[in-house]
């Protein structure tokens, strides 16, 4: 794709006044639309009909056709995508706006695409994309599908793993709120108790295998947005990934407790997770955040002396933003100070420079949706304007490539529902309850105009919603002429009724983004090599800096690839980080040095590790151990929980290995003198693994 050679005042009206034309050489009927600027980047421009980047420009020739000039990766300039499925059963719009008119209809042509023969929506095996898209808009357009769908994913009254090895990969909990949102869409009791029945089951399924004993955070990471290398440490392996805690799941876990809880109320029963939830909530705001950076950490390394990277993950951070898990002053820093890229918001930040800028990335519509919401829902408009643009550009210039090139996995729910939740969820406000839907708004200022939802189907009620004025707060609610307080209407409502919302301009907050070029990134994780008292970093670079980390604080620095390390006069958990313009590296390996060699507690051979198998540990005082176990398996990835002197610890992995190997580390609390350890097998799988060895480390 070709850079953007306009960077000055020239570029804005030049792409206007070229989309106005073609606009009237295609001779479009209609209303005329509003053409002024709804987003203007550092490359490109989002008008009210098109897209201009550069010698790019993707034009609305009507609300159901998008020409587009993108050349390359098997496009030709000039094709032109128009809406082949018109799906009577959702909703339709219409603005002043034709792009984003166009847009809706592509996301809507596209999910009426994505039906299975199963009576569902086809998933591509990516479940976290699935309960994104069922939470963006899948449950109001058609929650009978969506609830099969989710159905699909469940076994034995538990939801099952979609990508990667759990549980060092998990994609599980999303399903809660995906199956809460259909509830409060359709109101069916019985969907009800057996999403409850399955949460339950699910949530304590990841809290006993993930969740440690040490900060009752969770374990564990989530596959399917990261390549390999970029979020996570190239050394890293199974057994490492396994001790990583990241924001990701831990905001999901709270989010899934917290809507179990709901649930319970829902069906009067006693709330499981109260306590739970609350402690969780602090932690991570406790561990998670950087108050030098104004905003989370993507995750943390290390055991005994947790390491915060230097990553963003930015769907965790809008989740946590939308779900009110960061509190107000969070909110609101990290909209305004998580750098953003030049055309959008990326998974994450910085963006590994080795990426090539291809299709929409890095603004993939479901991280794009939810970084939008996340912004309006805490009223910074220029994060909604830029949100919207980078979305816009993103779904224009890519979304209809399916079309031209007949890849069928590109044609995703994901990108699908961006657009549509954009209407539904950002402009039209619509949030649902158990008791009806609650509406709270934004327009920005950018899109001017009447908006009109027809045929939204809610329950008994199929609703025509009109929007006049920008804003975010409700001047006049009118149901059938009628004034609504509140902004609620009730799920009681039978028949076609007619909405009216009147806008203006309410709460203020932050009016500020940060956008950052692609050429902050971080430096490479060093690769070491620890053994006598030196460490060799085998990955050396001239010209680097280095740091040695020590529990978890930066140390002294040094220059060449080997050097010593001083001995410690109580045990330390060291690494290594390279020092660059911006930010340091990801770390290295951790590893565990000191005065006292580690407490060995061998086991006895058996060629399958039985389901209880109970030792003992003698140490010399009570604290805080890290807890390794030298294994042998030949297949699957069994779970083992230790229990100590009769209280949970933690769980380790024995992911399938040709030679023995070392399981992850967890961290122990040993009394002073004889421990009972206890090792129990979670999984039942007939798997030849054994644990030969445990290895316990002193950390004070």
């Amino acid at each position: 794709m070709r850079k953007c050679r306009f960077r000055n005042r020239f570029c804005v009206p030049l792409g206007l006044c070229l989309g106005w034309i073609l606009l009237l050489l295609c001779g479009c009927d209609g209303d005329v639309p509003d053409t002024g600027v709804i987003y203007s980047g550092s490359g490109f421009v989002v008008g009210g009909d098109s897209v201009v980047q550069g010698d790019s420009v993707a034009i609305a020739l009507s609300p159901f056709e998008i020409r587009s000039s993108v050349e390359g990766g098997g496009l030709s300039a000039g094709r032109v995508w128009s809406q082949s499925v018109l799906n009577e059963d959702f909703p339709r719009f219409h603005s002043s706006q034709l792009l984003i008119d166009a847009l809706y209809n592509l996301g809507i042509d596209d999910i009426s695409r994505n039906y299975s023969s199963a009576g569902g929506f086809n998933t591509y095996g990516n479940h976290d994309a699935l309960y994104g898209s069922v939470l963006l808009c899948l449950s109001l357009l058609d929650p009978v599908a969506a609830e099969q769908t989710l159905r699909l994913s469940v076994s034995d009254d538990e939801v099952v793993q979609g990508e990667g090895t759990w549980p060092v990969c998990s994609d599980r909990l999303g399903w809660v709120a995906a199956a809460w949102e259909v509830y409060c869409a359709t109101g069916d009791s019985t969907w009800l108790d057996y999403a409850y029945r399955v949460s339950l089951n699910t949530i304590d399924s990841e809290l006993l295998a993930q969740r440690g004993a040490d900060d009752g955070l969770l374990h564990g990471i989530l596959l399917g947005r990261f390549h390999e290398g970029e979020f996570f440490p190239s050394w890293a392996g199974a057994t490492d990934l396994a001790e990583v805690e990241t924001l990701y799941n831990n905001v999901m876990a709270i989010r899934a407790m917290d809507l179990a809880n709901e649930m319970a109320y829902e069906l009067d029963e006693p709330v499981p997770y109260e306590q739970d939830a609350l402690h969780l909530r602090e932690a991570v705001n406790q561990h998670f955040w950087f108050e030098s950076h104004g905003r989370y950490t993507a995750y943390r390394l290390g055991v005994a002396h947790r390491m915060p990277t230097p990553l963003t993950d930015n769907v965790a951070q809008s989740l946590a933003t939308i779900w009110g898990i960061a509190d107000d002053d969070r909110s609101l820093n990290l909209i305004e100070r998580s750098p953003l890229c030049p055309y959008g918001v990326s998974p994450y930040y910085p963006v590994d420079p080795s990426t090539e800028l291809y299709l929409s990335f890095p603004s993939w519509g479901l991280v794009q949706a939810l970084w939008t919401l996340g912004a309006g829902s805490v009223g910074n408009e220029a994060g909604v304007r830029a949100g919207l643009g980078a979305l816009m550009r993103g779904l224009a210039f890519y979304q209809p490539r399916h079309y031209f090139r007949g890849e069928t996995r590109l044609n995703d729910l994901a990108n699908a529902s961006a657009m549509p939740a954009m209407v539904l969820r950002l402009l039209a406000g619509v949030r649902l309850l158990p008791d009806g839907i609650e509406f709270d708004p934004y327009v920005p200022s950018c899109l001017p105009g009447v908006k009109t939802i027809l045929g939204l189907n809610y329950r008994g009620a199929q609703l025509d919603i009109t929007l006049t004025g920008t804003g975010n707060r409700i001047e006049r609610l009118l149901l059938d002429g009628e004034p609504v307080e509140g902004g609620f209407i009730s799920a009681d409502l039978e028949g076609h009724h007619n909405v009216l919302i009147e806008l203006g301009q309410g709460r203020e907050t932050g009016e500020a983004v940060t956008v950052s070029g692609r050429n902050k990134c971080l430096s490479p994780s060093p690769e070491v090599l620890w053994h006598n008292g030196y460490v060799h970093v085998t990955n050396w670079h001239v010209g680097t800096s280095y740091k040695l980390m020590i529990n978890g604080e930066l140390g002294y620095s040094f220059s060449g690839s080997v050097f010593s390390v001083s001995s410690a006069s109580r045990q330390a958990e060291l690494a290594v980080v390279s020092v660059g313009r911006y930010e340091r590296s990801l770390p290295s390996r951790t590893t565990l040095v000191g005065a006292k060699p580690p407490v060995v507690v061998r086991l006895p051979e058996c060629p399958t590790l039985p389901d209880t198998l109970t030792v003992t540990a003698s140490t010399e005082r009570a604290g805080t151990y890290v807890l390794q176990a030298t294994y042998r398996c030949e297949g699957g990835c069994p779970v083992v929980l230790v229990e100590a002197n009769g209280h949970r610890q933690g769980c380790l992995v024995l992911p399938a290995t040709a030679a023995p190997a070392q399981t992850n580390r967890i961290a122990v609390r040993l009394l002073r003198g004889e421990n009972r350890l206890r090792l129990i097998r979670l999984d039942g799988t007939p798997d030849a693994a054994g644990i030969t060895r445990l290895s316990l480390y002193a950390t004070q």
